[in-house]
């Protein structure tokens, strides 16, 4: 699966979980399981309370780290001759966190997502 932001060719294939664990030391689908965990527990108390700022914001500077580990990830797949992470976000001037955030949770929910047959 491929997807452009603002430029930046972005590929989620196979090897994405051994490049990730190469580059950052952790496990993807561990770190994967985290996000989703506390995303699912924002979206429950969002929909059972439904008004603004009374639910508590779950995510923490490491989560976000994550999405930005994986983005770099899936870019470092599509163009190998991209910088390491924290010179390539230094040279990203028009990209926001919620392009991030975005981007990367429709990336992986395309490759990922399966249907019963």
């Amino acid at each position: 699966m491929e997807l452009v932001v603002k430029g930046i060719k972005l590929k989620a294939a196979a090897n994405l979980p051994f490049k990730y664990k190469a580059h950052f030391r952790r496990d993807f689908f561990n770190d994967i399981l985290k996000l989703a965990k506390k995303f699912n527990k924002k979206e429950e108390a969002t929909k059972k309370l439904n008004k603004k700022n009374k639910h508590i914001n779950e995510i923490t500077g490491a989560d976000i780290d994550i999405m930005y580990d994986i983005f770099w990830t899936c870019a470092k797949i599509a163009d190998d001759s991209i910088p390491e992470k924290e010179e390539f976000f230094g040279l990203q001037e028009n990209l926001t966190v919620t392009d991030i955030f975005e981007n990367i949770a429709y990336l992986l929910e395309a490759t990922f997502y399966t249907e019963k047959k």
